[in-house]
């Protein structure tokens, strides 16, 4: 869950919950609850986008789970329970709906628009090996679409099929402008960065956090105010001390920044890195941890190598590399333990 405060760090979720005509102070955010006081208060859980509840809340039940991750084997008795892969939990949140509904039954347009724009959101609906939408992902938005403001004179009140949906102007057009707000991070510090997209995990007695950043590491060099001239120094020293004072703040071990960008190079042909790159570079505090840095490039699903975007001394606590395999997106081998 975010802050009401934080909610201005992911745009394309500003947009699509305006569009919905949603007011932003009606929405239930974290900083709302009383956290460990709910369990005591007979409080109980329906999770979406996590099967696990977060240690914060306590030993409040969980009565209901619709999640997209991997299955960490919690309330076991939740029902529903659905626990499946799909690119946007969003889709998995609409088929289980769908199912219930008689024939015929009209979804309000403001649900359908935002569940529809948080499919979008999380897949583009483009399906592997480019993109990560699955069925699921494609039969929820073809049964979203004829709710939805963007239904159209041919759509509206039909049956979409999903190979219907690559076609639609209104579809590809609002896919363009959400992945545009997304990828627009302008307006965000170095702090803001490192927190919009933000997982924790605990193994053993260290805690450590991974974010995934929209930005190459060469953009945020530069909104660092270096120039090219001395990037390789205080550039990745000021990019370095946002990292250090993120994990100060968290009380992390370890700082791991997965960028995933767009190279802008179209030239690039299909089987090498591709317009999509991603970059890993990784912060250690804790001397013990430091035998991590040399271990990630032996990896072979990472595929990580030299960074390709100039000359970088890295210390002796932090390194940064290209990473050849852009499919992968999550920490190798955790598990989220914690939240933000």
């Amino acid at each position: 869950m975010t802050a009401h405060s934080d909610l201005y760090l992911r745009p394309e979720n500003v947009y699509a919950i305006a569009s919905a005509k949603v007011d932003p102070a009606s929405l239930l955010c974290i900083d709302d609850l009383p956290h460990a006081r709910l369990a005591t208060m007979g409080a109980s859980f329906a999770l979406v986008d996590h099967n696990k509840l977060l240690p914060i809340f306590g030993d409040a039940g969980v009565t209901a789970i619709i999640d997209h991750h991997v299955d960490e084997g919690f309330a076991a008795s939740a029902t529903p329970r659905v626990i499946k892969p799909s690119g946007s939990c969003a889709s998995l949140v609409a088929g289980h709906f769908a199912g219930l509904l008689p024939d015929g039954t009209a979804v309000p347009r403001g649900l359908s628009d935002l569940l529809l724009s948080s499919i979008l959101i999380d897949t583009g609906l483009k399906p592997s090996p480019d993109g990560k939408a699955t069925a699921d992902d494609l039969n929820a938005a073809a049964w979203l679409l004829p709710h939805s403001s963007l239904a159209t004179a041919t759509t509206a009140g039909t049956e979409v099929l999903p190979n219907m949906l690559p076609t639609d102007p209104a579809l590809k057009s609002l896919i363009s402008l959400l992945s545009a707000k997304k990828l627009d991070v302008t307006d965000l510090s170095g702090r803001d960065l490192l927190r919009r997209d933000y997982k924790e995990y605990q193994q053993g007695p260290w805690r450590y956090g991974l974010s995934t950043v929209p930005l190459g590491l060469t953009g945020w060099l530069a909104k660092t105010g270096a120039t090219s001239e001395d990037k390789g120094l205080s550039g990745w020293t000021l990019v370095n001390e946002d990292i250090r004072r993120w994990m100060q703040e968290r009380d992390l071990a370890m700082a791991a920044v997965l960028t995933s960008f767009d190279t802008g190079d179209k030239s690039v042909k299909k089987g090498g890195l591709g317009k999509h790159a991603r970059e890993l570079l990784v912060v250690v505090n804790d001397p013990k941890l430091v035998s991590v840095l040399e271990e990630l490039p032996r990896n072979g699903d990472l595929q990580l190598g030299a960074w390709r975007g100039g000359q970088v001394e890295a210390g002796p606590r932090w390194r940064v590399w290209q990473q050849g395999n852009v499919k992968v997106s999550k920490w190798p081998g955790a598990r989220p333990g914690l939240g933000r």
